[in-house]
């Protein structure tokens, strides 16, 4: 399901061409329009095999229909903002779906908790930058911030992840100033930074993050 304006077309794109590198395949894509509060069509019409299976009654001596491998779509990849995630979690829920698989975009996260507000989105999973889950590092340490955090504590009321690409994009800045050639940030506050032959730079080493009682809870 992703939201059909051109940030969630792309998202779409981009989560299609990483299912393919690594053997997978998106069975379907659905759009929506930001802001709509019915998804129950759609998550029946995706789901259809696996409520299916759900309802069939247990026979005894056999494997239940629910534990049976379900023949559609395995699981659900959300592209939307934290205000239409909601609204999706709760179709879930309604529909039978609640044990699904429900992956989504750091787009639902503020940076910081909020359990009152966040509640309805447990058990969706999302991956984000390490400052933005931990106040760390990709290396696992506080890194620059952690000073400026400690000197202005204002700085936490402020977008996480802007924090972050800011003083990733100053470390290396500051390297080219001196001349210093710049192949790697393995520290980065936004992850560890490579650079490629044409001189853009990648991003790698994500951490995961899944909502309990509406705060996120790392992943190992």
């Amino acid at each position: 399901l992703y939201v059909d304006d051109a940030w969630g077309q792309r998202q779409r794109e981009l989560y299609n061409a990483a299912l393919a590198s690594q053997g997978g395949r998106l069975r379907a894509a659905v759009p929506f329009d930001a802001g709509a509060t019915e998804f129950t069509a759609s998550l029946r019409g995706l789901f259809a095999d696996r409520l299916t299976l759900a309802a069939m009654p247990e026979v005894p001596g056999q494997v239940a229909p629910s534990q049976s491998a379900s023949p559609g779509p395995q699981a659900l990849i959300v592209v939307a903002s934290a205000q239409d995630a909601r609204q999706i979690a709760l179709a879930l829920a309604y529909v039978g779906l609640r044990d699904l698989p429900v992956i989504t975009t750091s787009q639902v996260w503020t940076g910081s908790p909020n359990p009152s507000t966040d509640a309805d989105l447990d058990d969706l999973v999302f991956c984000d930058s390490p400052w933005s889950l931990n106040r760390t590092t990709a290396a696992g340490d506080g890194g620059p911030l952690a000073a400026a955090r400690s000197a202005s504590p204002q700085l936490d009321r402020q977008p996480p992840r802007l924090l972050a690409l800011g003083a990733d994009a100053y470390a290396i800045a500051a390297q080219l100033r001196f001349g210093h050639a710049v192949d790697s940030l393995p520290a980065g506050s936004t992850g560890r930074l490579d650079i490629d032959a044409a001189g853009a730079f990648h991003r790698h080493d994500l951490g995961c993050a899944r909502f309990s009682a509406g705060v996120p809870e790392t992943l190992p």
